[in-house]
């Protein structure tokens, strides 16, 4: 004959049982939540970079926490651009690896400023480039050494098209 007490110990076994068998089924999803939500506070940053005294203006655009992928496109009629992963590989540095569409590339490191902003130098085909990402023209400019106008979004003038007739 069965006790009460060992009826009491066995539910009580099952009902463990069941609540470890619920906690790990929800913890199961946690990480696909996770991408989830660091898909949807993806975010983007101003990036411009400068070589041989051109301006490259774009984007870093971050889909996971410490990476971001970088686009750059020149400016006033150059026809440069460059486009590659942006990676922490620290809480106060990182590189990024830019690839351009002159077939020249380079690996740029960079220190970070905030958790979405930093500025680093490197070589780009015999000439230095320096690149910031996440920060306004005024503070990007002190950092790339250009005057801060050059940096200055351009502005359509009214009745102007930027599209060819």
């Amino acid at each position: 004959m069965v006790s009460l007490s060992n009826t009491l110990s066995i539910i009580v076994s099952r009902i463990h049982l069941t609540v470890a068998c619920i906690a790990a089924t929800l913890l199961s999803g946690c990480a696909s939540v996770g991408e989830k939500v660091g898909g949807l506070l993806a975010s983007s940053a101003n990036a411009i970079g400068v070589v041989d005294g051109h301006i490259l203006r774009g984007q870093a655009s971050f889909t996971k926490a410490r990476e971001a992928t970088v686009l750059l496109k020149g400016t006033a009629g150059a026809s440069l651009s460059c486009f590659g992963p942006l990676r922490f590989n620290s809480s106060s540095s990182g590189w990024v690896d830019l690839a351009c569409n002159n077939g020249q590339s380079t690996v740029v490191a960079f220190r970070s400023l905030t958790a979405l902003s930093g500025a680093g130098r490197g070589m780009l085909g015999g000439h230095e480039f320096s690149f910031t990402f996440g920060l306004e023209a005024e503070q990007a400019a002190a950092f790339l050494e250009v005057p801060a106008d050059s940096l200055a979004e351009p502005v359509e003038k009214p009745g102007a098209s930027s599209e060819a007739r």
